[in-house]
């Protein structure tokens, strides 16, 4: 009997199950961006407003960011803790992952479109940098074998079990 790795060995951890791809974590971080400014103002603590007064301009835009970033900061903590859920048999919640991140990936490229339109159409390096990158990110979604297997594999009855 032949059996074939669909990925190379590096990919998988020690159980036989398949890594998160590297892209997945960066797609969850620029999602989460809006929490991660949070917390480096946190840690800045005497000049922390002024840092989130430089990124978000606007209340309204850094309320936004966070609310975009909350459903990121949950699909992380699922992923980090992917072996209790397999234990659990909850392995289906797997299965909304990339839905989940295209809708947000989505949400966000309208956001920055809204912040892009009520400048007025200037350009603006960092805005214009993360519309491009959420596509990327986009394209990337839809075409990835290595996270269309990750996901398949992570849907599986946890193999411990069946030992």
């Amino acid at each position: 009997m032949n059996h074939r790795l669909a990925l190379p060995l590096h990919r998988y951890d020690g159980q036989g199950r398949v890594l998160p791809p590297r892209m997945l974590w960066l797609a969850l971080l620029v999602l989460m961006r809006g929490w991660l400014a949070w917390l480096l103002a946190l840690v800045m603590r005497p000049d922390g407003s002024a840092l989130l007064g430089l990124l978000y301009p606007r209340h309204q835009d850094f309320y936004t960011a966070l609310a975009i970033g909350f459903l990121p900061l949950l699909l992380s903590l699922m992923i980090m803790q992917r072996t209790r859920l397999w234990q659990h048999g909850w392995q289906a919640l797997f299965v909304m992952i990339k839905p989940v991140l295209l809708g947000l990936l989505l949400l966000d490229i309208t956001f920055q479109l809204r912040v892009i339109y009520l400048q007025h159409f200037s350009f603006d390096l960092l805005l214009g940098g993360l519309v491009l990158f959420d596509a990327v990110l986009i394209m990337w979604l839809q075409r990835s074998k290595t996270l269309r297997i990750t996901l398949a594999d992570w849907q599986r009855p946890d193999p411990e079990e069946s030992i």
